[in-house]
């Protein structure tokens, strides 16, 4: 009748452990001499192997909490040094250990390694072994209807990953509830929230009348270290009931936006902080709100105000901030003249156009696409053609206008070769002609020059010379486009002959009396004209103004008959005698 009785549960198959049997709590003043081992308590053995155990090694030992630590309760932040800590990992993830935190030396952190053959379910329990017995922790989880969270701080490798929490009655573990949350950081701490009100699938729910006071977790839970990998997470900070934590600042955003109108909008951008995730709403407040960015139209000119705020981790959204997108009107394309006329060989000057004040002028050589320049082009007149520019303007948002075309016409210039045929060289009495090389061409005007000046009346490709017309020729000669060339130059001289002209001869008594003179001896000359009896019925004096210089003589008050002009030079020496017949 003198006894104690104290169970274990083995948790290793095929291997030796250490159980540890805690009688901490056993009558000292009673004499106890025979220790009974009961393998599987409750069970009908057949003797087979599977009911076959071995035991060895029984000592006695102090194995207790150590002296003066407190019994493990929540928060559990494996930082008191009063406290018994303690973590039993299972399934692949034995390697659960307090370490230092690999982001904060100062601070303790539980380190779970979840191995490459871990089982799907490995996790890590929570709970301090005093004397060989899970202690859990020392009071209750105070869960209520109206508060069933917990919040657990952790690192894990990679985003996206599910980690479940477990808690249970360290003493009778089929009452437990179990809940999963899903991690959105990597290689970072997260603070994860878990809602025992909203169980894991195909687990029991909460009960409130049970004691829970033990915890486990399961990282990568339902992925076996086979398909994983070998991975290194840990956890701290296990906590009853919604984090207090403040809500997060407005994004980060770049306000105004600029489109033009008509132009290729991009979704809006904002920048979260790490863990954290973007709501896009079109209110300042309240409101619906979108997970993606809108992307504005750009169909109206205007201002559209759209705002974002920012949700962590544990759901808390903070103040919006507000992206300004401001949809510039397209200006109209510049006020240009075009087509713009320039004759082969003309200097060109920069071309113009008329933007409106403020906004800048782009020139392009193609109608579409290419390389902007701010300078005018000057176009080239070398060689005769169509060229075409463009331009737009650019206003102060921007916003480029429609191209405004400019047609270049460099209009070529028409030929003016000019020929004299068939004399160069006159005398009175004969004619030549000077003529444009190829004849008259539909609209184009011809003007001639005697030495520099006008040949007054003279309009057509031919021009007749005389002896009074002595001298250099050039012809302009201009197209419909207005564009001119001026011709080569012919002279026609005199011949030097040293006859006496009189012509006409016979006639009816008024006739012109030329006689060549040397253009660099233009003395003055005595004219005498007889009649048929030897009397001198004229004398006059003459003044030479050109090699054929023309005296008129008017007779024709005179009697038919035959007369002699004599000319005398300036000494009195006579020249040269003619004889002039005059009829009725």
């Amino acid at each position: 009748a003198i006894n104690f009785e104290k169970e274990v549960t083995g948790t290793v198959a095929n291997a030796w452990e250490e159980l540890t049997f805690d009688y901490s709590a056993i009558n000292t003043a009673n004499q106890y001499s025979k220790i009974v081992l009961i393998f599987d308590l409750g069970t009908v053995g057949n003797g087979s192997a599977n009911f076959t155990y071995y035991f060895d090694d029984i000592s006695l030992s102090n194995a207790v909490a150590p002296p003066g630590l407190a019994q493990m309760n929540l928060p559990v932040t494996f930082d008191l040094a009063t406290v018994n800590y303690g973590l039993i990992g299972f399934g692949g993830a034995e390697a659960s250990t307090i370490v230092a935190d690999p982001t904060l030396a100062t601070n303790k952190v539980a380190k779970v390694i979840k191995n490459a053959t871990a089982e799907l379910w490995a996790g890590t329990s929570v709970t301090a072994v005093t004397g060989g017995i899970e202690t859990g922790f020392s009071t209750r989880i105070p869960f209520t209807a109206a508060e069933q969270r917990m919040n657990v701080r952790v690192w894990s490798p990679n985003a996206g990953v599910v980690v479940r929490l477990k808690v249970e009655d360290h003493r009778d573990p089929t009452k437990s509830v179990e809940t999963e949350a899903t991690t959105t950081v990597a290689n970072d701490w997260q603070l994860v929230t878990f809602n025992f009100g909203n169980q894991a699938t195909g687990t029991a729910g909460i009960n409130l009348g049970y004691n829970y006071n033990k915890a486990s977790i399961f990282f990568n839970f339902g992925v076996t270290g086979a398909v994983a990998g070998e991975k290194t997470y840990y956890f701290d900070d296990v906590k009853f009931g919604m984090a207090i934590i403040p809500p997060p600042a407005a994004p980060v955003v770049t306000s105004p936006v600029r489109y033009c109108l008509g132009s290729v909008a991009l979704p809006l951008v904002a920048s979260a902080a790490t863990g954290n995730t973007l709501r896009w709403y079109t209110v300042a407040s309240g409101g619906t709100a979108a997970a993606s960015a809108p992307t504005p139209p750009t169909t109206t000119a205007g201002t559209v105000t759209y705002y974002v705020g920012q949700v962590n981790s544990a759901g808390i959204e903070g103040n919006r901030s507000a992206i300004e997108v401001i949809v510039a009107p397209t200006p109209s394309a510049p006020v240009v003249t075009s087509p713009v006329s320039y004759c082969v060989g003309a200097n060109g000057s920069a071309l113009l156009a008329v933007a409106v004040t403020g906004n800048s002028l782009q020139w392009y050589t193609v109608s579409t696409g290419g390389n902007a320049t701010s300078l005018a082009p000057t176009p080239n007149t070398t060689v005769a053609g169509t060229t075409s520019y463009f331009v737009s303007q650019v206003n102060a948002q921007g916003c480029e206008s429609p191209r405004a075309s400019i047609n270049v016409l460099v209009n070529p210039r028409p030929t003016a070769a000019i020929t004299v045929a068939p004399y160069t060289r006159l005398y009175p009495g004969i004619l030549t002609i000077i003529s444009r090389t190829g004849g008259a061409v539909t609209g184009e005007s011809y003007t001639w020059y005697r030495n520099g000046s006008l040949v007054a009346g003279a309009a057509q490709n031919t021009l007749p010379v005389n002896v009074d017309g002595l001298g250099s020729y050039t012809l302009r000669v201009s197209n419909a486009a207005g564009c001119e060339t001026i011709s080569n130059a012919v002279v026609i001289t005199d011949s030097t002959n040293t006859n006496l002209f009189v012509y006409p001869n016979p006639s009816t008594g008024q006739f012109v009396v030329r006689y060549h003179s040397d253009a660099n001896n233009l003395t003055a000359r005595t004219m005498l004209v007889h009649d048929s009896k030897g009397s001198i019925i004229i004398s006059q004096r003459i003044t030479n103004f050109g090699p054929y210089t023309g005296i008129p003589v008017d007779l024709k008050n005179r009697a038919p008959g035959i007369y002699t002009v004599t000319l005398l030079d300036s000494n009195g020496n006579r020249l040269i005698t003619k004889k002039v017949v005059i009829v009725r």
